[in-house]
């Protein structure tokens, strides 16, 4: 009598998938790891934020929640306010910062600035400024 032989089809499938999926998490680790990068970068420098000025700021009178703010920032624009903030800023003057920012008032923000920060930070917060300066009346209740 001959002895039937199994085929082992059900182990083949199964290490076919893991193999697939092994060889696509190998191919996507860059995406995978920048992803979670990102995602830490960004709550990191909302604590940051939050740390230094609190979970919300007044800007005209009305409550604004910093980390909706931070939401809307790319990853590097939070790492460098966290690092600028973390070198010259105290609580108050932030406070102070963000409601020049509010109001526009562009003289106030650079005179709050003047002799206390480098010439290559005061560019970046400048930039910074400029390009959220619009977004900040949005989240005006």
């Amino acid at each position: 009598m001959k002895k039937r032989r199994k085929k082992h089809t059900g182990l083949f499938v199964i290490t076919a998938f893991l193999m697939v999926t092994a060889v696509v998490l190998f191919v996507g680790r860059h995406t995978i790891v920048q992803g979670i990068k990102t995602k830490v970068a960004t709550e990191v420098g909302k604590k940051m934020l939050e740390k230094q000025i609190g979970k919300s700021i007044n800007v005209g009178g009305q409550e604004i929640n910093v980390s909706d703010l931070v939401d809307q920032m790319e990853e590097q624009d939070v790492e460098k306010v966290t690092e600028i903030a973390e070198k010259y800023v105290s609580p108050e003057n932030i406070k102070q910062a963000a409601d020049f920012a509010a109001s526009k008032d562009v003289e106030g923000l650079k005179n709050l600035l003047e002799g206390q920060i480098t010439q290559e930070d005061q560019n970046e917060l400048e930039e910074l400024y400029y390009k959220y300066k619009d977004q900040i009346h949005n989240y005006v209740p």
